[in-house]
């Protein structure tokens, strides 16, 4: 069983987050810090991972913000 079934949710990694939004690495640690953006989720030594329904819930509220 691994991380993704025990969620019901797929999970992406930092690249995927950083080419869905066209931002660097640091912009998204930014994002996580001052602007909203979800956590991800991690175990330790486990690589950090966002649920993409988060990360697609916060474009999409970004963008009726705007």
């Amino acid at each position: 069983m691994n991380i993704e079934s025990l969620t019901n949710d797929k999970l992406i990694t930092t690249r995927d987050v950083v080419n869905m939004l066209g931002v660097s690495r640091r912009t998204i640690y930014n994002y996580t810090r001052d602007h909203g953006f979800p956590k991800p989720t991690s175990k330790p030594g486990c690589r950090k991972l966002w649920r993409l329904s988060d990360v697609e819930a916060w474009i999409n509220q970004d963008k009726e913000a705007a």
